[in-house]
Order: structure tokens, then sequence, then C-alpha cells
């Protein structure tokens, strides 16, 4: 028999390489036998997937915000790991990054219901939501009040969510109740439509709704499709519960539960203070001037230093956004200027869109460099409003007259109380400028700061309404 000279060297090569595949397989299974809590500790990253919607995830210019992602964040910075997002266009990819280990964790506000909570893992409740049927209020419109009476009507919602899984059910029992399931994460979308009456139903999360009401006035609950039911977060279903158990404490923590709570109420948006009629109006020149104008305001606003909603809300106030406003006293245009005040500024055409802007934030900042700078802001702004609506000299006599009366001159709150007086037979002739409808700048403050609050929730909701189906993006 031949025997090569190379045996004993092939030998310690077999040798070598049986040694190092056990060693492997040694490594990988102390590697295996971490729970899945350690190897996010470990590896540093906690890999998160939810949708964006207003009661989830968006962008507030670049930052990210939203109730989940606080909620995740804070998870993340407990376990001191990262946090990475990922954000899916539906609910059927959300859950396909949990299938495919993209993701360690679903926190989308979903409830804890079928079929997800039987093929993974809750991981403990807190806060409640259910679906809530939404139409629009309509003279002669009679809305539905049972499952039954939805039967034969256009109805809107999203696909595959907690409203189209409850639908699904209750169609085994109700004949001809048909929808049309929408491939988006945002129901505003969804309320919009219904709004503009192109669909008679809009099925929708009462939490979304609840914080959004008050800025479709038209629009109503008809009723709610079932129980409030407990939000969840979902994992894999593993046989290592290391992930679900420490997630289950976070929310048990009293911490979290206050955090939950602080968010709740930080996402709602300031309620609407308009009336019916007064939202419907305002909305309509959002959606028929206000656009035209926008780029003026920006201007007016980079070269006075005044915020631009504020300046449209002034603009709004004094003109309806309307050109060619004119007044019983001759004051016209978009900022309703007087001939007197549009020379001082410049302004050759009170009615140019323009120049009527542009010359209305400097006539409001001439107003405020004569209010007294040890006044501090918001009462020195309210200052300048008032004054540029009824004239600095008239201003002055009602802070006279609040001084006499013993209360603070320097507050809008003391003088908003003594501004009507300069209508008073009583008292207006003892004051240096006469007679003065003092009433008017009080509403009028209180007007543009209405407007202001309601055109900066305009600005968000259509940002919000905006929010496209991108593909999967990391955040």
């Amino acid at each position: 028999m031949f025997i090569s000279r190379r045996t004993p060297h092939l030998r310690q090569t077999i040798y070598a390489i049986g040694i190092a595949f056990l060693t492997f397989w040694v490594v990988l299974a102390s590697f295996n036998s971490k729970t899945q809590l350690q190897q996010i500790k470990e590896r540093g990253v906690l890999k998160v997937a939810t949708l964006r919607s207003p009661n989830t995830y968006y962008l507030e210019g670049s930052q990210p915000e939203g109730l989940e992602y606080q909620l995740a964040n804070t998870y993340a910075d407990s376990l001191n790991v990262r946090l990475q997002i990922r954000v899916y266009p539906d609910f059927e990819h959300l859950f396909r990054a949990l299938d495919d280990r993209t993701a360690h964790v679903v926190a989308a506000g979903l409830p804890d219901i079928p079929p997800w909570n039987q093929k993974y893992i809750d991981s403990g409740s807190y806060a409640f939501d259910t679906p809530v049927v939404i139409y629009r209020q309509t003279q002669g419109f009679t809305p539905a009040k049972t499952i039954e009476a939805l039967a034969d009507n256009r109805i809107e919602l999203v696909a595959n969510s907690p409203s189209e899984i409850k639908m699904r059910t209750l169609r085994k029992h109700t004949a001809g109740l048909r929808w049309h399931a929408v491939k988006t994460s945002n129901e505003l979308d969804i309320l919009t439509r219904l709004q503009n009456r192109e669909i008679d139903y809009a099925i929708v999360s009462q939490r979304l709704w609840k914080n959004y009401a008050s800025y479709h006035p038209e629009l109503r609950r008809a009723f709610n499709l079932e129980q409030p039911q407990p939000l969840t977060w979902f994992t894999r279903n593993h046989i290592d519960s290391s992930l679900e158990d420490s997630l289950t404490d976070f929310f048990n923590k009293h911490e979290t539960q206050q955090l939950v709570t602080r968010l709740i109420q930080e996402s709602k948006p300031p309620n609407n203070p308009l009336n019916y009629f007064d939202t419907v109006s305002f909305r309509n020149a959002v959606e028929t001037r206000y656009a035209q104008l926008k780029p003026y305001f920006s201007q007016a606003a980079e070269e006075t230093g005044f915020d631009s909603i504020l300046l449209a809300s002034i603009a709004y106030q004094e003109s309806h956004w309307k050109e060619h406003a004119v007044s019983p006293t001759g004051v016209k245009g978009i900022m309703m200027l007087t001939e007197g005040a549009a020379t001082e500024v410049g302004v050759n055409d009170r009615t140019d869109p323009h120049q009527s802007i542009i010359g209305g934030a400097k006539y409001l900042q001439i107003m405020m460099d004569k209010i007294p700078e040890r006044i501090p802001p918001p009462d020195r702004l309210w200052f300048a409003l008032a004054a540029y609506n009824i004239g600095y000299g008239h201003l002055e006599d009602a802070r006279i007259l609040t001084q006499k009366g013993g209360k603070n001159p320097d507050l809008w709150k003391d003088v908003r109380e003594f501004l009507p007086h300069l209508a008073d037979e009583a008292i207006y002739p003892e004051t240096r400028y006469g007679f003065a409808r003092g009433e008017e700048p009080v509403t009028y403050v209180k007007n543009v700061r209405a407007y202001q609050k309601i055109l900066l929730t305009e600005e968000r909701l259509s940002q919000l309404r905006d929010l496209k189906i991108d593909p999967v993006t990391d955040s």
C-alpha cells in the first residue's frame, strides 16, 4: 500500500478544521442562548415598526413626532439603546416586518384584537380606542344609528385597519354592507372626503375623531362600532419572553402611565375657538384665497420679524383676505389701511395685496415700537394689535383709565376692561383723544388670537393630510 508523506499534514488539517467547526457551533450555541432582550442590548438598537399618521408618527418640520414615536423613544432610552423607527405604508407591510425579523416591535396604536393577538404577542395595554362612524350633517339627511342602516351607503375606511377588521365581522350578519377600503394610514384624508361630500360615511379611530372633531363642525359621530378596546404593542411569537416581559413592565410603570396621559393630552390640537359658520367661512377662505397670499405674508414676516401666521390672522380679521374690501370709514385692502397709515408706510395702492400686506406689517411694527419696552410679550403684542385697530392715542387713554381704576396699565387683561369706557359719555370727554368704540379692539385682539390658533392648526392639519404613502423609510 502506498502512503503519501503528506498524510500527517492532511490529518492535522482535518483535525484543525474539525476543531474550528466545533468552536463555531459552540460560539453559535452560546450566542443563541442569549435572550431577545440581551441581543437587543448588545447590538444597541431597538427596531420598531410603525405607521405614518397623526396618532402614531409624523414629521413636524424635520423632527419626528407622534405618541407612538415618543413612547418608543422612551422605551429605547430605558434599555440604553438607539431607537430605529421604520415607517410602513399600511397594516399589511407593518406586520410583515415582524414576520421577516426586520422589526422587534410593532408600535402603531393597535387594539389587542384578532387576528393580531392570535398570531403575535401583545405587550400590555396603555390606552383605549374604537372605530367610530362619522357622517356629514346635511339638511334632510337622517344618519344611521345601527349597522343595518349603513347598508347600501358609500362608506370609506382604511384598508386592513381595526375598522375594517370589525366591519368584516359585522358583514357576516348584515346584508348589503359594503365599503371602500383606502390603502393609507392617514384617516384625516377620509374625513376630508366626507367633508367634501364624496362619501356618505367615514369610519375612523375614535382617538383621531376626538382630537380633530372641532375642526370639522359639519361632521358628526353617528355611533361606535364597538366598545373601546385596549391598545398594545406586538412582538413576534417567540419561545423566549424576555422582550414581551420587558415591555409589559414598561407599560405597567407609573411613570409610563403618566407619560401616556401627558402625550395623549399634548397630541390634541387646541380646541377650535370658532363657531360652525365662522369655521366653514374660514376654511373656505383658506382653500380659495389664502394660498395666493401666503408668499406675501412670508415676505412681510421676513422684513418685520412678525410671525407670518399672525400677519395672516390680522389680515383675515381685517378683510377676510379680500383685496378690494372697503369699510364704511374708508379703510380698504387686505390689511384695511387708512390713507394716512398707507402714506406712512409707503403704500401707493391699498387694494394691491402685496403692497397692503407689506405695509400692514410695517404699520404694526410702528405700533409695536410705541409700546413701552418694559411690557413683556405677549401683552406687548396685544397692545400693538389694539393700537393697530383703534389708534395708539385711544389705547393710551384706556391705559390711563386703567391706572386710575387701580389696575395695571401694562397688563392686557386689565386694560381690556377699561377700553369700552372710551364710549361712555360720562368718561370719554375727560380723555385726551375723546370718543372711541373701545369694545372693538377687545374683540379685535380676541378674534386675531382665535384665527391665529385655528390657522396654525389648519396648517398642521394640511401637512398631516398630505402625509405620503412612502415606501418603507427609516428614521
